[in-house]
């Protein structure tokens, strides 16, 4: 195992030597279901395993180009959002907030001729056995490229859906992952 070396000060240091884990060390994809929320502890990942449609977050194999292509844009997304401090009751200041800060576009769902109704990208969420219905996870983080890569982007539908979770603490949301794969 390739380990990087550095000094460890706090949390965000530490996710941040974990993520370098995960990009320099390839593993399968159920593999990183697994590692992701044990190291963004401050993201809730979609895990329901009774649920009829939607068990998971977890379709990181079905990444158009290889998702290992793309672990690290995947990781730098969510160790952003995990050390991101969420403006309550503000999804579009938000959104704006971290589509200056990522390196890939955030969005909510399309408004083309095409768009769906809301209640399509909403999801159930089993958190400490409680269960949270109609959670909106519209928005998106599009990955484009593969890790590395300048230029514009030539995968268009690689996503990773999450919504602002403020269910238990109305004043402290949480960003909830519902998706991370192709695009739904």
């Amino acid at each position: 195992i390739d380990i990087p070396e550095r000094k460890i000060t706090d949390e965000n240091d530490l996710v941040s030597y974990c993520s370098d884990v995960l990009v320099k060390n390839p593993r399968n994809h159920k593999e990183y279901s697994i590692s992701f929320p044990q190291i963004y502890k401050n993201l809730l990942f979609l895990c329901y395993p009774d649920h009829t449609s939607f068990k998971t977050f977890d379709n990181i194999r079905k990444i158009e180009g290889g998702y290992v292509s793309f672990i690290k844009g995947i990781t730098d997304c969510l160790t952003y959002m995990n050390a991101y401090e969420i403006i309550p009751k503000d999804s579009q200041k938000n959104i704006a907030n971290l589509n200056a800060s990522l390196d890939f576009s955030v969005t909510p769902e399309g408004k083309g001729k095409n768009k769906r109704i809301i209640t399509a990208l909403k999801r159930d969420f089993l958190i400490d056995d409680i269960k949270y219905e109609n959670i909106n996870c519209e928005y998106h983080y599009k990955l484009e490229r593969v890790d590395n890569a300048n230029g514009n982007g030539t995968y268009f539908f690689n996503r990773i859906y999450f919504g602002f979770f403020n269910r238990i603490e109305p004043d402290n949301p949480k960003i909830a992952i519902a998706h991370i794969g192709e695009h739904l």
